[in-house]
């Protein structure tokens, strides 16, 4: 028979070699994992998510400068907080030890219950501030940042296809963009350009423009006739304002004055006189007015 094989047992853990031992250990998955934050000791265990990410509360706390007793009151006596809380073992010196975590979700709803006004020490209020603002994001990033990126990568084609598509899409968008503010930037740029010249802008529309406006029929001659009337009615741009149109000059009337004027009768001796030129009776058409 074979001897029986001698019985080794494993060193003890302690303050001088427990580092060495855990560097001999093939870890589990769910590891604790030590991260130095503004000189502060941070010990977390991770999971698969942030919410089976536990992170220890008492070294945060300390870290923050803040008294553990109160804060460790608070989480197993809040509401919301103390669903969360939960127990994780941790190695050290003196063997395995069970201390206070919460999960890595819940690290920003713990912060925000801190006042940091209510501090009256400018260091530890200052200190809280500065975990308030990084803390969580600093550990958030650390287990699960580059997990995030990695699900945000898209393949060469994806990327070509979406390309294309933001084009196509931009085009349209800032055709019709432009289409809506270049006269809003146009104008102001012309007009402080006349005006260093002495000269202004003013609006004005063609007797053919107002024809067309109110729907009236074609008929030769009659915008010229409106416009005669126009022009007797004092509507005409600057007293006797003209547009070089196509290469010729053309009257133009204020587009307020013209309304007015069509308001108060004009329209009506318009369409009257647009039924006698074309062979319609004055009769019908005051009826079919009113």
């Amino acid at each position: 028979m074979r001897p029986p094989l001698p019985e080794v047992k494993p060193p003890r853990a302690n303050a001088a070699n427990l580092n060495t031992l855990m560097k001999g250990i093939s870890m589990p998955k769910n590891d604790l994992t030590t991260i130095q934050f503004h000189d502060a000791t941070l010990l977390v265990r991770r999971g698969d998510a942030p919410e089976t990410t536990l992170v220890a509360m008492k070294p945060v706390v300390e870290g923050m400068g803040l008294d553990w007793g109160g804060q460790h009151k608070k989480l197993s006596s809040h509401p919301v907080l103390a669903q969360g809380v939960s127990v994780m073992e941790i190695p050290s010196a003196g063997g395995v030890q069970e201390v206070t975590a919460l999960p890595l979700n819940r690290i920003h709803f713990w912060l925000a219950t801190i006042q940091p006004n209510k501090i009256k020490d400018d260091a530890i209020r200052a200190r809280v501030i500065l975990f308030q603002t990084e803390a969580a994001d600093a550990l958030f990033n650390h287990f699960f940042g580059a997990k995030l990126a990695d699900s945000h990568e898209i393949t060469a084609a994806d990327r070509n296809a979406i390309g294309g598509i933001v084009k196509r899409c931009a085009g349209v968008v800032i055709r019709e963009e432009l289409a809506n503010l270049l006269p809003a930037l146009i104008e102001p740029m012309v007009s402080a350009r006349l005006a260093e010249q002495n000269m202004m802008i003013r609006r004005g529309m063609t007797a053919g423009q107002i024809w067309a406006q109110y729907g009236l029929p074609r008929l030769k001659n009659g915008p010229t006739w409106l416009g005669n009337r126009l022009s007797k009615m004092g509507c005409q741009v600057g007293g006797n304002g003209r547009a070089e149109l196509g290469g010729r000059l053309a009257r133009v009337y204020d587009p307020d004055n013209v309304a007015f004027c069509m308001d108060n009768g004009l329209l009506h001796k318009v369409r009257v006189y647009c039924s006698e030129r074309m062979g319609q009776g004055r009769l019908k058409l005051v009826e079919a007015a009113e």
